[in-house]
C-alpha cells in the first residue's frame, strides 16, 4: 500500500495541486490508522517520497512551456530545473569571434574558473602575427545590471609578454538583474567607460579589448560568478541569440536561441534579417478560412476531420501583444514576439491537428533567419500518453525537438518565409517532415506534413483582417 501510494502521488502530479491535496488527506488518515508509531512513520516516509517527487517535478507547465528558453538536456531532475535558470548573456563584441578556450579548457579554465569563455579573432590565429587581432574591439554589456567593480589603470602587455599585475587585468564586474555577477576581463588601459553603481543595459558600451593581466595574446575573457567575491567559483551560463560561422566548408549557418559554444567554434551575435523581422512582426489579426486535404494513410491523432473540410482560424492579439490562434474546433495556440524570435509558447488544446502540426513545424522563427540557416527548438506539445507525461521530468529529452531549416526568405520575387522541420525522437506517429509557409500580414498560409504512408496538407483559402482586440 505505501509503495502504491507513492507511485500514485507521482502519477497525480501532472494533474495539478488539487488531486494531490485530496490524496494527501487520504494518506494522513491511513497513517493515523496504523497500529504502532513505527508503522505510521514508515508509511509516512514512503508517502513523503512521492510528495517529494511531486514538488520536485510536478510543475510541468514551466517545463513544457519555458518561455523563450530551449528544452533542457540534463538527465536528473535537479540539473534539469537548474538548466532553466542559467544566466543568459549576449556575445559582448561585434563580428566573428573564435572561442579559443571554452568551459573546462585545458589552458586555464579549470577549478574555480572552469565556466569561462575566451574570445579572439579567427584571422589572428590563422596569420599568427596578430595582424587581425581582437585588440581594440569595442566591448558591450552582455546583460542588464549594475556595475559592481571596475579596474582601469593597469598597463597593457606588449605582444608576447604578460608582465601586467593581476590575473584579470583591467576588468568590469556587473551585478546582473538575473542575480549573478558577470566579469569582462583583459580590457585596454583607460578604455572603460563605466563607474561603480552605474546602470547598464544589454549592449551598453563597456570599453575596448586590451592585453592586460595574465594573457600574452589579446583576447576577451567572459565568466559568471555566484557572488561578487573576485575569488568565488564561476557558474554555468549560456550565450543567447548567436549563430555559428563555418568558413571553408559547405556547412549551413546554425542559429542558437541559448547554448554554450564549444572550444574552436566561430560564432557571432545574430543580427535580425530586416525582411524576415518585418514579416514576422507585421502578422495581423484576422479571420482565415482553411481547407485540409489528405493523401494516403495518416495517423489517427491527425485525422480530426475528413479530407476537404473547411475550418476557420482566428488570429487575435491579447492584452500582452501575443498572437493567439483559435480554430473553430476549439484549439488554441499562443505565440510571442520574443527578443530573438517569433516563438510558439503554449498549446492549450492538442486536439487540433492543424495547430499541433504548426507547433511542431515552426516552434520558432528567428529574426536572423537567412536561406539555409538551421536551428533547433522544443515543440510546445504535451506528451500524448499519461506515462510519458508523468515521467517527462526525468527523461534526458522530455520533449520532441524540431530541427528546422529556412528554405526561403522574403525577396523581390516572393514575400514568403518557408520553414522545413523534422522531429526527434521519432515517436512512430509523428510526421517525418513538416513544411510551413508564412506571408507578410497573413502569417501562416500553407502547412504540409509527410507521414510514413501518407501526407496532410492545409491551405489557406481566404483571409479577412480585423482590428486588434483583447480576448
Amino acid at each position: 500500500m505505501p509503495v502504491a501510494g507513492a507511485l500514485a502521488v507521482t502519477a497525480f502530479a501532472p494533474l495539478g495541486w488539487f488531486p494531490v491535496a485530496c490524496l494527501a488527506l487520504v494518506v494522513l488518515f491511513y497513517c493515523w490508522q496504523q497500529d504502532t508509531p513505527v508503522q505510521a512513520l514508515r508509511h509516512g516516509l514512503l508517502f513523503g517520497l512521492g510528495f517529494f517527487v511531486y514538488f520536485l517535478g510536478g510543475n510541468l507547465d514551466s517545463l513544457f512551456f519555458p518561455d523563450a528558453l530551449p528544452a533542457p538536456t540534463f538527465g536528473t531532475p535537479g540539473l534539469l530545473w537548474a538548466s532553466l535558470t542559467l544566466a543568459l548573456l549576449t556575445v559582448p563584441v561585434d563580428g566573428e569571434v573564435l572561442i579559443v578556450q571554452g568551459f573546462d579548457g585545458e589552458q586555464s579554465h579549470a577549478g574555480l574558473c572552469r565556466h569561462a569563455l575566451d574570445m579572439q579573432r579567427l584571422a589572428a590565429i590563422d596569420d599568427g602575427d596578430g595582424s587581425a587581432s581582437i585588440l581594440g574591439a569595442a566591448v558591450t554589456a552582455p546583460a542588464a545590471g549594475i556595475v559592481e567593480r571596475t579596474i582601469d589603470h593597469l598597463p597593457d602587455n606588449p605582444a608576447g609578454t604578460n608582465h601586467s599585475p593581476g590575473c584579470w587585468g583591467n576588468h568590469v564586474v556587473i551585478h546582473l538583474d538575473q542575480g549573478v555577477w558577470a566579469t569582462l576581463a583583459h580590457l585596454q588601459q583607460g578604455s572603460i567607460a563605466l563607474d561603480r553603481g552605474m546602470r547598464v543595459e544589454t549592449g551598453t558600451p563597456v570599453g575596448w579589448v586590451g592585453n592586460s593581466g595574465c594573457p600574452s595574446v589579446p583576447h576577451l575573457h567572459l565568466h559568471v560568478q555566484g557572488s561578487s567575491d573576485p575569488g568565488s567559483p564561476t557558474v554555468p551560463f549560456r550565450l543567447a541569440n548567436y549563430q555559428s560561422v563555418d568558413h571553408g566548408t559547405a556547412a549551413r549557418p546554425e542559429w542558437y536561441a541559448a547554448s554554450v559554444p564549444n572550444e574552436g567554434d566561430v560564432i557571432m551575435a545574430a543580427p535580425p534579417n530586416p525582411p524576415v523581422h518585418e514579416l514576422l512582426v507585421s502578422m495581423a489579426p484576422g479571420r482565415a478560412v482553411w481547407a485540409m486535404d489528405t493523401d494516403g494513410e495518416v495517423p489517427r491523432e491527425f485525422r480530426a476531420a475528413r479530407s476537404g473540410r473547411d475550418f476557420t482560424l482566428n488570429i487575435s492579439l491579447d492584452a500582452q501583444g501575443r498572437h493567439v490562434f483559435n480554430t473553430s474546433d476549439g484549439g488554441r495556440l499562443v505565440a510571442v514576439l520574443a527578443p530573438d524570435a517569433w516563438r510558439l509558447i503554449e498549446l492549450n488544446d492538442g486536439s487540433s491537428s492543424f495547430l499541433k502540426l504548426l507547433a511542431s513545424g515552426a516552434p520558432s522563427v528567428p529574426y536572423a533567419a537567412t536561406q539555409g540557416m538551421t536551428w533547433e527548438d522544443p515543440v510546445p506539445v504535451r506528451p500524448a500518453s499519461w506515462w510519458r507525461l508523468m515521467t517527462a521530468p526525468y527523461r534526458r529529452q522530455p520533449l520532441q525537438i524540431a530541427r528546422c531549416t529556412c528554405l526561403s526568405v522574403p525577396s523581390d520575387t516572393s514575400q514568403t518565409i518557408e520553414i522545413s522541420a523534422s522531429l526527434r525522437p521519432d515517436s512512430g506517429l509523428a510526421p517525418s517532415r513538416i513544411s510551413c509557409d508564412f506571408e507578410s500580414l497573413h502569417g501562416p498560409v500553407k502547412l504540409h506534413a509527410d507521414f510514413a504512408a501518407g501526407s496532410l496538407t492545409f491551405r489557406r483559402l481566404s483571409f479577412e483582417p480585423e482590428l486588434p482586440r483583447d480576448i
